[in-house]
């Protein structure tokens, strides 16, 4: 407890209940305090359950992420009623504590924990399991970690990969599934840091059966999924899947090769209004491919005009920029001290200098040869009518810039243009798409993971305990997403189009469960108390936000009034 005011024997403690109200209400109705009292081990000689510590450690990623070792500072603030502490128990807290519940949690079970708890949030919340949706990011690590993990250990390695956002740490793979309905996680996998995604999907799909209890729902990934194996997987086992076709598939070039002599049937599939006021519409066209994969499986063109201008424009920008480079050699040759003495060493740096533009598909290096011709006295010494000169001839090299218009031209027909490929023969053109569309849904619970949850950088120095903390941090985005969901849902029945969650009160038509977090968080109860005896508990203020969104949520607002002083 905070203590803010101390004069003789009496004192004002200040204890924060902010969200955890709403996160409990959450976390008891996945069951969750049972399920790891039923699977994490006990220690018979530890004071504090291992399943306290780590619900503690559950609130606070969801809440607040603190450190392992400010655990405790962080837990001494808030009443011990709300985070599943017994009178004195927060005093036991520290990261060592911590760390051996993270030992117990490895142990445990994890796999038959993650089936229960989804069960449990499917049938609770009754999320639609119709159509999932899988990607893959990067949990980058600080520090050193050892490359194996022992003989008997099944904790994933931190290794280097091809990192996008870190290259400079090493890594772990994260692979997420959620519902197209919330956005709701329905499971994870964690993965060595220089793991291949395309064969992750086989387990994954297996993954999705066993909580769908079925295998007819739509699995939808990025192009990583675009594989024999795992297509014919699926397909093999009555599943369905929608993915994007990557642009090194043969397939792309004939299309491509297609659309440059002849028009296709382009139908309109979708609008939306343009990003800026005054834009125009960005409509989405489709067609069907003239073939099948080559493995038989149904292709679908996808055109957008706001794609159409961003690829025109950035062919563009790589032109000008193989242009610039080409200038910049040309000018380079014509000075005296250039050292590209013959025509293959000229174009070879023509050819890198394209290379580096990244142009090379439009541009090429045209070099032409000029003989220089200049005369040098054959001895030393004053010229006269009788010195003998000698003739010299010099090579001069000039580059100048030649476009593929033929190729720009046929390029132009292929701007916007996205395949997607698929083993269901029912849903239209439009269909896909839109489902196609919601991918990005899976990246926003990314976004929570790494961004709000803030799980990396991690300093955990134990592959076994970061696997263990990835558990929990897929808990808490399961919480983050869950409130979301909850909260939009009860908008959406009580015809509730936005609410003035933003500052100065400005309307938020989809409110995240950061947001209302962050707006609960300043709420304090305070005690007044004279020789450890409490005079008189000041509950927080609500203001008619917090009562419609606890409203909303189905959270009383007898939960934040008379929480009990327990560490006294």
């Amino acid at each position: 407890m905070a203590r803010l005011v101390d004069l003789d024997d009496t004192s004002l403690l200040e204890r924060r209940i902010g969200a955890l109200p709403i996160v409990n209400r959450i976390l008891s109705s996945l069951g969750l305090a049972a399920l790891f009292d039923a699977y994490v081990p006990m220690d018979p000689r530890a004071t504090l359950a291992p399943s306290a510590s780590l619900l503690v450690l559950v609130r606070n990623l969801v809440i607040e992420r603190a450190p392992a070792y400010k655990i405790t500072e962080w837990a001494a603030h808030r009443p011990e009623a709300l985070l599943g502490l017994a009178p004195g128990e927060n005093d036991t807290l520290n990261d060592d504590r911590i760390g051996r519940a993270l030992d117990a949690l490895f142990e445990a079970d994890r796999a038959s924990m993650l089936t229960k708890l989804m069960c449990q949030a499917i049938k609770t919340f009754q999320v639609s399991l119709d159509e999932l949706h899988n990607d893959a990011t990067t949990l980058s690590m600080q520090g050193k970690y050892s490359s194996s993990t022992g003989s008997s250990s099944t904790a994933p390695r931190v290794r280097f990969g091809h990192a996008k956002e870190r290259p400079d740490l090493a890594q772990l793979i994260y692979l997420l599934t959620v519902s197209a309905d919330g956005n709701v996680p329905i499971t994870y996998r964690l993965a060595d840091g220089n793991t291949s995604e395309d064969p992750t999907h086989i387990a994954t799909w297996q993954s999705c059966c066993v909580l769908a209890g079925r295998t007819d729902f739509l699995y939808v990934s990025d192009a990583k999924l675009c594989n024999r194996d795992a297509m014919g997987h699926i397909d093999t086992n009555h599943g369905r899947f929608l993915t994007v076709m990557p642009a090194t598939r043969a397939e792309v070039g004939e299309f491509r090769r297609f659309i440059a002599k002849s028009t296709p049937v382009w139908t309109e599939a979708a609008r939306r209004p343009g990003r800026h006021r005054g834009d125009p519409d960005v409509v989405y066209f489709a067609t069907p491919a003239p073939s099948p994969s080559v493995e038989g499986y149904r292709i679908v063109w996808i055109r957008s005009s706001e794609k159409e201008v961003f690829d025109a424009e950035a062919r563009q920008r790589a032109i000008e920029r193989g242009r610039a480079a080409l200038c910049e050699l040309d000018e380079k040759l014509s000075g005296s001290r250039c050292r590209l003495k013959n025509e293959t060493s000229v174009r070879d740096a023509a050819d890198a200098a394209i290379e580096r533009a990244r142009a090379s598909r439009w541009v090429r290096a045209d070099i032409t040869t000029e003989t220089m011709v200049h005369y040098k006295q054959r001895k030393r010494g004053r010229p006269g009518s009788n010195t003998a000169y000698v003739r010299i001839e010099q090579q001069r090299y000039a580059v100048s810039v030649v476009i593929a218009d033929d190729i720009v031209r046929a390029d132009a027909r292929f701007d916007g243009c996205w395949p997607l490929v698929t083993n269901d023969t029912q849903m239209t053109e439009a269909d896909l798409l839109t489902v196609y569309k919601r991918q990005p849904g899976v990246e926003n619970r990314h976004h929570v993971l790494k961004g709000v949850v803030d799980f990396v950088p991690v300093y955990l120095k134990s592959n076994e305990r970061i696997d263990a903390f990835a558990f929990l941090g897929y808990i808490a985005v399961l919480v983050h997403a869950l409130i979301e969901r909850e909260l939009r849902h009860a908008m959406r029945d009580a015809n509730l189009a936005e609410l003035p969650l933003y500052p100065e009160d400005r309307a938020c038509k989809g409110p995240t469960a950061a947001r209302v977090i962050e707006i609960f968080e300043p709420l304090c109860a305070n005690e007044l108390m004279e020789n450890d005896e409490v005079l008189k508990c000041y509950d927080p203020q609500l203001s008619k936000l917090h009562r419609q969104i606890l409203d909303l949520l189905k959270v009383p607002a007898t939960a934040y009034k008379s929480v009990p002083n327990t560490s006294l």
